[in-house]
């Protein structure tokens, strides 16, 4: 089967997470004998008026050449396709579950006539065949009021509603043909899925090559992500007060809060910052280290988890971190602390004490990381959509498409009733 992975590109382009986890279901679903490529299109999330840019393009476009497409992320899985599969990272955080966070309202109040015109379209039906008035009415405000405009900005309640509106399309029963979620944490959130739809997990296994170690070369303790609040890194710091010795911290990755956190660290020299680390240096700091603290605020999933299990290193993570803490069993192939400085510190200092229990916790991480296999991730993301059999015979794959202006309407979407 031909199969389509429809994805963002930011701009300019990085490679994280999301990333690797395409790269390798593209490779896996090429192993299990379909022929898949990865569609990317560029996303530009600096406010309101790219973001929905990003959309309509993803909208736009004609897939029309594959059999089934798989999508994970805003705005690609608005992309138009009767045998649309979901596998489910994250919408746009900040007009969801971390809105709060920027203490934004959740009603719009007193707005400009155009941004009232959107807002009113917004409350109408989420279909299909109305994606192109809305955004239209977008950039109809943008032009009116200026895409600085404090009805416009991002997040705000006008950007949020119009989000949830463009979603909720994208999203629906009648639009996805089978929903999938990279973690359990993710498949829970609240409003992340339509109302009574819920999804089959599938864990990304970890594609960084890990070189065969003794345990004699285990030497520090190791860290990596970006580098910015959600990751807690400083959180990783703090507790090193309480791991005693000389053990080192190395720290990868780069991001907006790098000054900020080598400030917090600069009375430990024990602390190293690596900056960008590649995929074969990134694999013998996981096997070199004694142990890898992971302690992001309810992370999706943490692929960072799953590449240190997979080379035979213990992870402590805390208890809201959220995907970690459904792969990590706590005192098995891992550990669970409070996310404190003294809690997460002790755990560390326990590993670095005792590398007999490192050891085996570690042999234990290694076991668990081995059963997240691409192979069952395909299974699961596609279930018995694997052949074009599995739906009634259907293979007619025209797309409905959105014009570039507003001619409204759409072509007839094909369904199935069981």
């Amino acid at each position: 089967m031909r199969i389509g992975v429809v994805a963002p590109r930011s701009e300019p382009p990085t490679v994280g997470g999301a990333e690797r986890a395409w790269t390798g279901l593209v490779g896996a679903l090429a192993e299990a004998g379909h022929e898949a490529e990865l569609v990317t299109f560029p996303v530009d999330e600096s406010g309101f008026g790219p973001l929905t840019r990003g959309y309509r393009d993803a909208a736009q476009l004609d897939l029309s050449t594959f059999e089934l497409v798989i999508s994970s992320k805003y705005p690609a899985w608005i992309a138009p396709h009767p045998r649309h599969v979901l596998w489910m990272f994250h919408p746009l955080r900040g007009v969801y579950d971390t809105y709060h966070l920027f203490k934004a309202p959740l009603d719009p109040g007193p707005v400009e006539p155009a941004t009232r015109t959107l807002l009113d379209l917004v409350r109408g039906p989420a279909r299909r065949d109305r994606i192109s008035e809305v955004l239209d009415a977008a950039d109809a405000a943008i032009a009116a009021v200026g895409a600085d405009h404090p009805d416009l900005r991002l997040p705000g309640p006008t950007s949020r509603l119009v989000v949830h509106w463009l979603d909720r399309v994208a999203l629906s029963s009648g639009e996805i043909a089978r929903h999938t979620a990279l973690s359990r944490t993710i498949a829970v959130r609240a409003d992340y899925l339509p109302v009574g739809v819920g999804a089959h997990v599938a864990h990304a296994p970890s594609d960084v090559p890990t070189p065969p170690t003794t345990e004699g070369d285990r030497t520090h303790l190791f860290t990596t992500s970006r580098l910015d609040g959600p990751k807690r890194i400083d959180l990783v710091i703090r507790a090193m007060a309480h791991v005693p010795g000389d053990v080192p911290l190395l720290i990868g990755g780069i991001g907006p809060d790098e000054d900020r956190l080598r400030a917090l660290a600069a009375d430990d020299d024990r602390i190293r910052f690596l900056g960008r680390v590649e995929d074969d240096e990134l694999g013998r700091l996981y096997a070199e280290a004694i142990a890898v603290p992971f302690v992001p605020y309810d992370e999706d999933y943490g692929l960072i988890t799953v590449e240190a299990m997979a080379a035979g290193t213990p992870v402590v993570t805390v208890a809201d971190s959220g995907g970690p803490t459904e792969i990590v069993r706590h005192g098995v192939d891992g550990l669970i602390v409070d996310p404190t400085p003294e809690a997460l510190g002790a755990a560390l200092a326990e590993l670095v004490a005792d590398p007999a229990r490192a050891r085996e916790i570690g042999a234990a991480a290694r076991r668990r990381a081995a059963r997240i296999t691409w192979p069952a991730a395909v299974r699961t993301i596609l279930g018995d959509l694997g052949s074009p059999s599995e739906l009634g015979g259907i293979r007619d794959t025209r797309v409905s498409r959105i014009p570039p202006s507003s001619a409204g309407g759409g072509t007839a979407r094909p369904k199935v009733v069981a």
